[in-house]
């Protein structure tokens, strides 16, 4: 059973709330036109959720509303995608387009929007390449996983690095390849003795001992 949910989503959140700022300042490169940061952040916000919450004793959209709006928004960053091509802006709505569809647990959609994102320029294609591993991990892709994970942390440093070292090796246990899971809980002990996940790495390096 892979463990997703709280590793991935606090990993993808704080991914997009680094880039979302990043991306409604930054210029275009051409021009130093805001046009596609403009486009960006409009698109952004149809997304479900991008609003204030509702007051109390208001009743919240259905389902069929938020899907509607979800759809809507995600064609909206598709347009931004396609019209801004070959900008940050661009590889920053496919991002935030594929986090979107992971979250509804369209991962194969949202795998072709992240690898759609790791293409393109800025600082979303580096994270993109991130999301893409989450989204194959999910969809059961073991071993390409895996090779994404392992891509992500050998360019990561700190924090990064960090993390990227326990999603690989729990790639790596969920694939029933505990012998790399366990090389790499020991890399993490000694790369980061202070680490505030130490104790997390040693507890699933012990329980792979003790199988």
């Amino acid at each position: 059973v892979l463990e997703r949910g709280k590793p991935i989503g606090v990993g993808l959140g704080s991914i997009l709330a680094v880039l979302l700022v990043w991306g409604i300042v930054q210029r275009v490169d051409s021009g130093n036109r805001l046009d596609a940061a403009e486009a960006l952040f409009l698109a952004k916000s149809e997304l479900p959720g991008a609003s204030a919450p509702s007051a109390p004793g208001l009743e919240a959209p259905d389902d069929a509303d938020r899907v509607g709006k979800l759809e809507g928004a995600i064609a909206s960053l598709g347009t931004v995608a396609s019209a801004h091509a070959g900008t940050p802006q661009a590889a920053l709505a496919d991002l935030h387009a594929g986090s979107a569809l992971y979250r509804e647990g369209r991962y194969e959609e949202a795998l072709a929007r992240f690898e759609a994102a790791a293409g393109g320029k800025g600082p979303a294609a580096k994270f993109a390449l991130n999301s893409k591993a989450y989204a194959l991990e999910s969809l059961g892709r073991l071993d390409e996983a895996a090779t994404a994970f392992e891509a992500v942390r050998n360019a990561a440093k700190g924090g990064a690095r960090e993390q990227a070292t326990l999603d690989l090796a729990r790639v790596y246990v969920a694939a029933s390849k505990p012998d790399q899971a366990r090389t790499l809980y020991e890399a993490f002990e000694a790369e980061f003795p202070e680490s505030a996940l130490l104790a997390d790495a040693q507890a699933r390096a012990a329980a792979i001992a003790s199988k």
